[in-house]
């Protein structure tokens, strides 16, 4: 599978997810795709003011890092990295919370694991053909506080609320042909 198709395939399974569970639409972001990175790069960067910056995108200092992996028909793990007000966001479009004050924190953690099993089964139902089947583990929540891809493809995405995330792909996702 190409690399393209792979880029067109998370594009949509985020955007079916995003648009159906949260009514909100996303676009791939300004930022070209980017590599491997670590938190020592970006806190060399956080105190350039260019808006273009990855950092520049997050006003918050916590970031939620939701995770799932892939157990069949290859090992690999897909992560998805919200910054705190865009889980709230979520949070709050999901359960239709009406009230002033943010939504708990077990309530966000639900939703952040739902969120990554859900687009990770749409990707991979798009990625193998109907006669396969996949196996995905239990998700689990990771609560960052500096942003940090140490491994993995990287595609970033913006909401039309201009809310900025990523997903990453760490290993191989369909078995050689």
């Amino acid at each position: 599978m190409y690399t393209h198709e792979i880029k067109q395939a998370v594009f949509t399974a985020v955007s079916e997810t995003f648009e159906a569970m949260i009514f909100t639409q996303i676009i791939p972001s300004d930022l070209p795709d980017i590599g491997p990175t670590s938190s020592e790069l970006i806190e060399a960067n956080t105190e350039t003011p260019d808006s273009d910056l990855i950092e520049s995108a997050f006003d918050q200092p916590v970031f939620y890092r939701s995770e799932i992996n892939l157990i069949e028909p290859k090992s690999a793990l897909f992560s998805m990295i919200f910054p705190t007000d865009l889980a709230i966001s979520i949070t709050k479009n999901l359960y239709g919370w009406m009230e002033e004050n943010d939504p708990p924190e077990h309530l966000m953690q639900d939703s952040l694991a739902e969120i990554i099993n859900t687009v990770t089964g749409k990707l991979m139902t798009i990625l193998i053909d109907n006669q396969s089947t996949f196996t995905l583990g239990l998700p689990n929540l990771k609560i960052m506080k500096d942003l940090s891809f140490e491994k993995g493809e990287v595609y970033s995405f913006s909401t039309t609320d201009n809310f900025r995330f990523f997903f990453i792909i760490e290993g191989d996702l369909l078995p050689e042909e």
